[in-house]
C-alpha cells in the first residue's frame, strides 16, 4: 500500500525499555518501604503513561504514597532512562528504508525521555516529529493527538498508518479510521488484540516492509 505518514508508538514498538522502567519503579518502591514487583508486572501496567503505571502498582491500599513514589521514580529514571533500553531488532533498518516518508512518534511516555533515548542512539534524525505525554491535553487512546498529527503534517488518514504494540494503539487507530499494525509486546494479551481486530498483527517490525511501498 502507498503510505505517506507512519506514526509509531515508542515503548515496546521501537525500543525495549522494560528493564529500566522496572528498575525505576522498584527504586521508588524501596524508598517508601514497599516490596519490589516483577519486570513483567511493571510492563503489564505500561502504555498509559507513568502516572497511571504508578497508581496501578500502588493500588488503592497505597494510593496515599503516590506523590512520593512518582517523585522518586522520575528522579531515578531521569538518570537511568537508558541503562538497558535498546532499539528492538530491525528498527533502524526499517527507519532507514522509509526515510523518504513522514515518520512520527506518538507515545504516552514523557517526550523528554523519548528525546533523550533517541539522541543517545543517534535516531532522532529519522523522525519528523515526536509527541509524548506532555504534548497534548489528551492522550492515547483519545483520537485527538493522532488527528492533530495528521493535520499538522498534512496527510490524510487513508495515507497514514499507526504502528504499535498494545490496546491503546488499536483504539486510537480505529477512532481515526487509520490502519493499525500491531507487533505484540505482552502489554496487551494476544486474545484481546485479536478480538479488537487491528488491520494486521505482525511477528516483528521487519514484516512491515512487506506491506508498505
Amino acid at each position: 500500500m502507498k503510505i505517506d505518514l507512519i506514526v509509531f508508538d515508542f515503548d515496546g514498538t521501537l525500543f525495549d525499555s522494560s528493564k529500566d522502567l522496572a528498575k525505576a519503579m522498584n527504586f521508588a518502591l524501596r524508598k517508601v518501604n514497599l516490596p519490589p514487583v516483577s519486570k513483567e508486572k511493571v510492563w503489564s501496567f505500561t502504555g498509559d503513561g507513568t502516572p497511571l503505571l504508578i497508581k496501578r502498582i500502588l493500588g488503592k491500599e497505597n494510593e496515599g504514597l503516590y506523590d512520593r513514589v512518582f517523585a522518586y521514580f522520575m528522579n531515578y529514571y531521569s538518570l537511568h532512562y537508558a541503562d538497558y533500553t535498546r532499539p528492538l531488532d530491525g528498527v533502524e533498518h526499517l527507519l532507514k528504508k522509509f526515510e523518504g516518508k513522514k515518520i512520527a512518534i506518538l507515545t504516552n511516555k514523557y517526550k523528554k525521555f523519548v528525546d533523550k533515548i533517541l539522541d543517545k542512539f543517534g535516531m532522532r534524525k529519522y523522525f519528523l516529529a515526536v509527541y509524548g505525554k506532555e504534548s497534548f491535553h489528551k492522550s492515547k487512546p483519545d483520537p485527538y493527538p493522532l488527528v492533530y498529527i495528521m493535520n499538522e503534517l498534512q496527510v490524510t488518514n487513508d495515507k497514514t498508518i499507526f504502528v504499535g504494540d498494545s490496546l491503546n494503539d488499536i483504539l486510537i487507530s480505529k477512532s481515526t479510521n487509520v490502519k493499525c499494525f500491531i507487533i505484540p509486546s505482552g502489554v496487551t494479551p494476544m486474545e484481546r488484540i485479536k478480538a479488537l481486530k487491528p488491520f494486521k498483527i505482525l511477528k516483528n517490525i521487519k514484516e512491515l516492509e512487506n506491506f508498505i511501498e
